[in-house]
């Protein structure tokens, strides 16, 4: 496997981090502030050859080895075993955060509304994938071992990067009704306060994700409150409610989804409708809409049309 370098900012970051310093500390002992070791750090300001001198002389470490990776066999043993085991958590991070990446980055070409609850995430400190947010563990990259804690409820996902490609998105695939035991918007409802709902799906190219959305729309009841009683419950909307969200999909959906006429047909035949507005005069006082019908039925010609080539 070939070794891990390091620039001199992210050298100064590790030995910080492995004497269990913060930036501040740092800052102080090296009479500079915290501000200048981020800079050194993120490698927005070079680290002079004095300074690095004086970074090197701090953590008795060969000068020729901070700048220059170079006389590494000056180094203790001691501090050799905690670069070595930096390094080995250093690697193992960036292949979770490559893994997460890839995640994200499906997900926004399939055009998913974006919330953090449908990420992976990862215990760093148990090495743990805590949840596989909307992904199920066969469908990242890696292979993952179950196992059972002291209980039989407890249970827990450890990694392993055996004969794994990181940045290969085709292993990505999921599918909206097979991701888990639970499915994909089973798991939504689980992990989000807000409901995913018709117009979050504008850019969204799975027409599997419009059908479950709108089968788990018209489980819901939307109301609309008095505000003459704000302890009643209100009156029930929800049939206008998702009809005016049906009609704006229509109206507002991305043209360069590649399903994009398979969506406006499904659209359609659930009941969603072009508008038009009405009124009179040249100065128009008053305004309301209707059915396009017209307009509708053309546009669904031309989606039907385009589906069959």
């Amino acid at each position: 496997m070939e070794k891990t370098k390091l620039t001199m900012g992210q050298k100064l970051k590790m030995f910080r981090e492995i004497e269990n310093l913060s930036q501040e500390e740092l800052g102080q002992k090296l009479n500079v502030s915290d501000k200048t070791i981020s800079a050194w750090e993120n490698e927005e300001r070079d680290i002079s050859l004095p300074n690095a001198t004086l970074i090197a002389e701090f953590f008795n470490i060969p000068k020729e080895y901070f700048v220059f990776d170079e006389n590494e066999n000056k180094i203790s043993s001691e501090t050799k075993n905690k670069i070595q085991k930096y390094l080995s958590d250093y690697e193992f991070a960036n292949k979770i955060k490559t893994i997460i990446s890839c995640c994200k980055e499906k997900l926004e070409n399939d055009g998913l509304p974006y919330k953090k609850e449908y990420i992976p995430s990862f215990n760093f400190d148990s090495k743990n994938f805590e949840t596989f947010g909307v992904f199920d563990e066969k469908s990242l990259p890696v292979k993952i071992e179950h196992h059972k804690g002291l209980s039989a409820l407890d249970s827990y996902h450890r990694v392993n990067f055996t004969n794994s490609n990181l940045t290969d998105l085709k292993q990505y695939q999921y599918s909206s009704a097979a991701l888990t035991k639970f499915g994909l918007f089973d798991i939504l409802k689980r992990f989000n306060e807000n409901k995913v709902e018709l117009i979050d799906l504008i850019d969204c190219n799975n027409l599997n994700i419009f059908k479950n959305t709108l089968s788990s729309m018209k489980e819901r009841k939307y109301t609309q409150k008095n505000i003459y009683n704000p302890y009643s419950e209100g009156r029930d909307i929800s049939q206008e409610y998702i009809q005016n969200q049906i009609n704006e999909l229509l109206e507002k959906l991305n043209p360069n989804l590649s399903n994009f006429w398979a969506i406006v047909v499904f659209l359609i035949e659930n009941g969603a409708y072009f508008t038009k507005q009405v009124g009179w005069g040249d100065d128009v006082v008053s305004w309301s809409s209707a059915k396009d019908i017209a307009r509708t039925n053309y546009i669904y010609r031309i989606a039907k049309d385009n589906i069959s080539k």
